[in-house]
Parts: C-alpha cells; sequence; structure tokens
C-alpha cells in the first residue's frame, strides 16, 4: 500500500467524526429549540387565561364567540405538541445512530440479511410490514464501508472474519509456534502479521466511521424533513393559539368594589350559605359588594342584613346572580 494512501486512511476516521460532530451539533441546537419551544407552548396554556374563555355550550346566551375560540385555542395547542415532539424524536436518532464498534456493524448486516432471506424464501419474521425490503439507510452504510475495506469493495463481515483469523494467528505465533496460515499465506514472524493486520484495523477503522457519518447524515436529513413538515404545524398552531385567546370574549374582571344585588336560585336556603337558620332571604335578593373574581363568577360580601349574617360568598352560576347597582335604593 502506497505511503500516501495509509496517510489518508489514518486521516479518514477523523475526517467522517469531525462530519458527525458538525451535525451533532445542528442537531443539539435544534432540539435545545424545540424543546424550548415545547415548554413555551405548555407555559402559554396557564398564562394565557385560557380558562377564562367561556366554555358553556354553543347557543346558551350567545356566547357562541367564547366556545368557538376555546375550541380553537385547544386544537390549535396539541397538534403543536405533538410537532415539537416529533422534532425531539428526529433529533434525538442523531445522536443513537452511531455503532459502538465494527462487530456491532456486522452483527446488524448478518441479522438484516437473515430477515431478507427469510422474505425471500416466503416466510418473513412476524410482524413483518406488507412490501418489506432491507433497511435502505443500512445499504448506504454498508456501501460506503466497502469503499473503505481491504480489499476495495469486500463485505464487511468477511473482513471482520478475516481480522479475528489474523488476531488468532498473531496469538499462536507469540506463544511459540514457527509459521501459522491466515487466508491461504503463510506467516513465520508476528511482526510481519501484525504490519498486515494494522493495515485491516485502519481499513475497518475508515470503514466504520464512512458507515456512522452515512447513518448520521441519513438521520439528520429525516430530521431536517420532520423540521420542514412539523415546523409549519407549530407555526401554524401557535397563529391560530395567538388569534383565538387574544379574540375570544372573556368575562369582565371585577377591579374595584362594586355594588350588587345578589339575586339567589330557587333551590338555594340561607343554612347552605351560612347565613344562619333565621335568616328569611328577601324576594329581591341582598345587597353586598363585589370585591375580586369577575362578574360571572364574583366574589361577594354580604353584610349582615335583618336575621342574616354577613358573610362572604363566590356566586356561581347555581348560586345565583350579583347583579351591578348604580346606588342601593332607598327604603
Amino acid at each position: 500500500m502506497a505511503e500516501d494512501e495509509v496517510t489518508l486512511r489514518r486521516l479518514l476516521p477523523e475526517r467522517h467524526a469531525r462530519s458527525v460532530v458538525e451535525m451533532h451539533a445542528a442537531a443539539r441546537w435544534i432540539l435545545s429549540a424545540a424543546g424550548g419551544i415545547g415548554a413555551l407552548l405548555l407555559a402559554a396554556v396557564p398564562l394565557s387565561q385560557l380558562g377564562g374563555l367561556d366554555p358553556r355550550p354553543l347557543g346558551t346566551d350567545g356566547n357562541i364567540g367564547g366556545q368557538v375560540a376555546l375550541a380553537v385555542a385547544v386544537g390549535a395547542v396539541l397538534p403543536a405538541i405533538m410537532a415539537v415532539w416529533r422534532i425531539i424524536r428526529a433529533a434525538a436518532r442523531v445522536f443513537t445512530t452511531t455503532y459502538p464498534g465494527f462487530d456491532a456493524f456486522v452483527d446488524e448486516i448478518v441479522e438484516a440479511d437473515k430477515t431478507a432471506q427469510k422474505k425471500r424464501d416466503g416466510a418473513p419474521p412476524p410482524g413483518t410490514p406488507p412490501g418489506w425490503t432491507l433497511d435502505p439507510a443500512l445499504k448506504r452504510a454498508v456501501q460506503a464501508a466497502k469503499t473503505y475495506l481491504l480489499p476495495v469493495g469486500s463485505e464487511p463481515s468477511e473482513v471482520y472474519a478475516a481480522q479475528e483469523r489474523m488476531t488468532d494467528g498473531m496469538r499462536r505465533l507469540r506463544e511459540g509456534r514457527a509459521e501459522v496460515t491466515v487466508q491461504g499465506r503463510v506467516y513465520t514472524s508476528s511482526e510481519q502479521l501484525h504490519a498486515e493486520l494494522d493495515q485491516v484495523h485502519q481499513a475497518i477503522a475508515a470503514a466504520l466511521s464512512a458507515a456512522d457519518e452515512q447513518r448520521v447524515k441519513d438521520a439528520f436529513g429525516g430530521l431536517v424533513a420532520t423540521l420542514r413538515r412539523a415546523g409549519g404545524v407549530v407555526v401554524m398552531a401557535v397563529l391560530a393559539f395567538v388569534v383565538a385567546v387574544a379574540l375570544a370574549p372573556k368575562p369582565v374582571k371585577v377591579t374595584k368594589p362594586v355594588p350588587v344585588l345578589v339575586e339567589f336560585g330557587s333551590g338555594v336556603t340561607p343554612a347552605n350559605l351560612g347565613l344562619g337558620d333565621k335568616c328569611k332571604i328577601p324576594p329581591a335578593g341582598l345587597y353586598g359588594v363585589a370585591v375580586e373574581g369577575t362578574f360571572e363568577r364574583p366574589v361577594v360580601v354580604l353584610a349582615s342584613q335583618g336575621e342574616c349574617r354577613a358573610r362572604r360568598l363566590v356566586i356561581e352560576e347555581d348560586v345565583g346572580v350579583a347583579v351591578p347597582q348604580v346606588a342601593k335604593p332607598s327604603g
């Protein structure tokens, strides 16, 4: 092997590794951005006053706008979060596609070949989808690796087996054997075999780094494709969410004390409200002051009136309604 070719093989793993590092860095940035967007989406739900949109059925009190806005807002958040999850999952694949060693690469090829053979024999393994073929990404990785294996174009499994035989031959020579036969060649010194084994190791390292780079390229390409599709979903969903929340009618808040007349529902009793057993609620209701909440669900402070005790109540829809008063009528 020429000296410049030996040097090139030594540099190839570093070149491929640098390419993998660059793709990992880009995927890491996308992963961080997607995680941040997902966190913002989850935080936007409580911060956007989504719970303040009128959730009552359509057609009740004319609250169609609030109901539609609520449906749009919820319908926008869910697909946006799912799209972010798809981006995160695609980015994670970029970090998990490299092989821990050449033996793992060979094992995957052998298993894939077995599965492909079963399919060709008409007996695909259980759960194999219709029309299944050998993983194209694995095919590309094998092709990239074969470019650097010795002899050029050799199958990874063959080179791996040859390496094992050469390693075993080295061991036997060091144990005192006068000569060993490996790959049809006779070796009488471990130094000679070691030099050839070193070339095989270099070729394997270059092949493995090329396979790793190819797998990461495929995963990164999948990430870019996912980013294009899911990114558009996220943008459209966020816009829909923002518009729905911004334009939705929201209950009016009580920002300062407001005199109100609380008209109670027919099924409400003073005892249930804690107003006292002797309290008799007038037909017109009881006067109080709304101090917080919204006018649809205000917190009202009722003054002591007749036999009725002073009380702080949250006026829910099933309790009654608080009617703002310009001024308390005399008499």
